[in-house]
This record gives C-alpha cells, sequence and structure tokens, in this order.
C-alpha cells in the first residue's frame, strides 16, 4: 500500500481510549493494533490512510498517539484474538474478554453478544509521557467514543502540527518523516513525502476473511480456526 503525505491533510478522528490500553502497547514495537469497541456500531468517520489519534480518558486528558487507519469490521471476538493478540492492547485472551465484558456492563450491551467492533490501524506511534498533547479545548462533555476534527483549521490543525512536530523530533516513525528535505513548513514537508503503509498480519488475515465472506477461497469451509489468509 502507497502512502501519500497529502492524504494526511483535511480528516482525522481523535478516538478516546484507556491507561492500560496505552500502556500495553507503548512497550511494544507492533505495525499494527485493533483499537477496538465494545458494541456493534459501525465506525465510518474515516477513509483509508486517514490519520486516528488517540485520547486518554480522565484523569489524564491528553493525545498520546494515534496510527492509520485501515479498516472497520465487525468480527466474531474469537477472530479479533486470533488475528490481533496482545495488538488488542490486552496480555491475553483473558483479560481481553474481561475488559469487554465490563464495557459492555458499563454501557449496558448484551454481554453475550459474540461480535466486537474492530478498527484496524496501522503503522501506530506512542508518545511517551513527556511529549503527550493538551487536548482539544472545544472537546465535547457528551463525546464518549471519540470525534472528527479537521486537520487544516482551529484545534484540529493544531493538534495536528502538534503531532507532526513530536514524530519529527522523536524519529517515531521514520516511515513518514524525509529527514533529509529543505522544506520548512511541517504540512508542505508531509505533503511532499511519499511513504508505504505496510498491512500486518493480524489486517491482511482480516481483510481476506471479509473479502471470502469467511470462507475458504477453495473448499468453501467457514469455520474460521480451520483456515488461514495466505498470499498467492
Amino acid at each position: 500500500m502507497v502512502f501519500r503525505g497529502e492524504q494526511l491533510m483535511g480528516n482525522m478522528f481523535v478516538g478516546l481510549t484507556d491507561y492500560d490500553w496505552y500502556c500495553n502497547l507503548k512497550s511494544e514495537n507492533f505495525d499494527e493494533v485493533n483499537f477496538w469497541r465494545p458494541g456493534s456500531t459501525a465506525f465510518r468517520a474515516l477513509n483509508p490512510n486517514d490519520l486516528f489519534l488517540f485520547k486518554l480518558k480522565k484523569p489524564y486528558y491528553a493525545i498520546v498517539g494515534g496510527g492509520f487507519f485501515v479498516k472497520y469490521s465487525l468480527l466474531p471476538i474469537s477472530l479479533a484474538w486470533e488475528a490481533f493478540e496482545r495488538k488488542n492492547g490486552t496480555k491475553n485472551y483473558t483479560e481481553f474478554a474481561e475488559r469487554l465484558r465490563r464495557y459492555r456492563e458499563k454501557n449496558n450491551i448484551d454481554i453475550s453478544y459474540p461480535y466486537v467492533g474492530c478498527i484496524i490501524l496501522t503503522e501506530p506511534f506512542f508518545f511517551e509521557q513527556k511529549d503527550w498533547i493538551a487536548p482539544p479545548d472545544n472537546w465535547p462533555s457528551s463525546a464518549v467514543v471519540g470525534k472528527n476534527m479537521d486537520t487544516e483549521k482551529g484545534e484540529g490543525k493544531r493538534l495536528f502540527d502538534e503531532v507532526c512536530d513530536r514524530l519529527q523530533r522523536n524519529r517515531v516513525f521514520n516511515q513518514i518523516i524525509i529527514s533529509d528535505t529543505n522544506i520548512n513548513d511541517t504540512k508542505e514537508r508531509y505533503h511532499h513525502s511519499l511513504v508505504k503503509h505496510r498491512l500486518g498480519l493480524g489486517a491482511f488475515r482480516v481483510l481476506v476473511t471479509v473479502a471470502y465472506y469467511r470462507r475458504c477461497a477453495i473448499s468453501g469451509e467457514k469455520t474460521l480456526p480451520a483456515f488461514e489468509a495466505v498470499h498467492i
């Protein structure tokens, strides 16, 4: 997948998440993460390659990282774990299932519902606490999942510029930063850069299984554990 820097400009989404999710993933060097949701509400806020930022809930209230949107898919809970494992932000399946149960109880969602909403993000990055970014001044108190923001004006532009500055300063995302450029303006620097966004194995498996309606392309087998997604 080829990603052009100008695709960063315009739309981004700031999603709410927990400190534990951030801590579990920050210490790893994963090429993808699953920003999962306990319910079945579809996520249509972004196009592929758009920027997705992570905002911690209270008491932290800070932007702590982000990634690039690949796809939203409603997956069986077992497949969400098999495809992403610790990239779900938990140490094991038991913790994943328990956290999912707690969120559902808190939000009056049927705890027996067998699917989980998966916002699949590639090339995630996480900031050290000293580099956390102040949340938008206009953040609505009613927001419980997140908010779309325009990167070209207002608080959206401020967040976008601060993210760009931190990524360049910390060299945490060398795939995007073109260090030998002579362009001074942050947005122009991104606008002229070319990078590749690689799909992780989890995202690849999900995209293939969804494309083939969760059936084996050869045998028609529908039992998910019985097949694997492979490059041909």
